[in-house]
């Protein structure tokens, strides 16, 4: 359960969905990363049991941990990037609280944890109960437009539809550094993507503009484009291709289990 739940959790933290390298090690407690774990949770007693590391392309996190909960502190800037309380995964199947209920306590953990945020900036593209199994949680999920590209910033939150807690929560706040200005056209990109699956009988293909970081950490303008159809002799129905925008780099393909 808890795994499910973080591995959705981590996809969305990275951006372009590359793995963390994770180095579990405890060091001396840093004044500034304490203080800024203090200063979200509003606990000045708050003890860390433990420190870990995550490097994600868009930045270095040391990882805090106290008894089921962990913390996500930007190394650059100090800010509690990721909040999840495993704890308050439990008891999650009915939904007591409705969902105007629930988007009113994820503006306010917003707003309350981050003043300068203006969500109006923002456009809401996830809204709903999603029906885990075992556990329903309310996900909400704000993304930035720069016009029709989607930018790197996003803000996450996970709702109990039981208690109202907040289970997971997620701020990428990330200066656009590359330039919005595709040379590859959409029929371009698109004249791509199918063309990495000969196998298949094309009959779609949804093209999207987006800013998002490769695997060295720098900033791209792609196009991510979702080709399928149906196969000629194999299984591979097709996958989501992700190309640069001004180069025509091919920069990775996602098949789908």
């Amino acid at each position: 359960m808890k795994q499910r739940y973080n591995m959705l959790i981590v996809c969305i933290l990275l951006g372009f969905c590359l793995p963390a390298f994770c180095t579990a090690v405890l060091v001396n407690e840093n004044d500034n990363v304490v203080n800024s774990v203090i200063q979200f949770n509003g606990n000045p007693n708050f003890k860390i049991s433990s420190y870990g590391y995550e490097f994600t392309p868009h930045a270095k996190y040391v990882v805090v941990f106290d008894k089921n909960s962990e913390y996500w502190v930007n190394l650059d800037n100090k800010k509690i990037e990721r909040y999840s309380s495993y704890d308050d995964l439990e008891y999650c199947k009915s939904d007591f609280i409705t969902k105007t209920g629930a988007i009113d306590i994820a503006e306010s953990f917003i707003q309350a944890h981050e003043r300068e945020i203006e969500l109006k900036d923002f456009s809401l593209v996830v809204s709903g109960l999603m029906d885990g199994g075992d556990v329903n949680t309310y996900n909400f999920l704000w993304r930035k437009y720069v016009g029709d590209i989607e930018g790197p910033n996003l803000i996450f939150i996970s709702i109990n539809p039981t208690t109202g807690a907040v289970i997971h929560y997620i701020n990428i706040d990330r200066p656009i550094l590359v330039s919005l200005e595709n040379k590859i056209t959409q029929e371009e990109a698109e004249f791509i993507a199918i063309n990495q699956f000969p196998g298949i009988n094309f009959h779609n293909n949804d093209s999207k503009l987006k800013v998002r970081y490769d695997e060295k950490g720098s900033q791209r303008l792609i196009w991510e484009c979702s080709v399928s159809g149906d196969p000629k002799e194999i299984i591979l129905r097709g996958g989501i291709v992700h190309i640069d925008a001004q180069s025509g780099e091919v920069i990775r393909i996602d098949i789908p289990m």
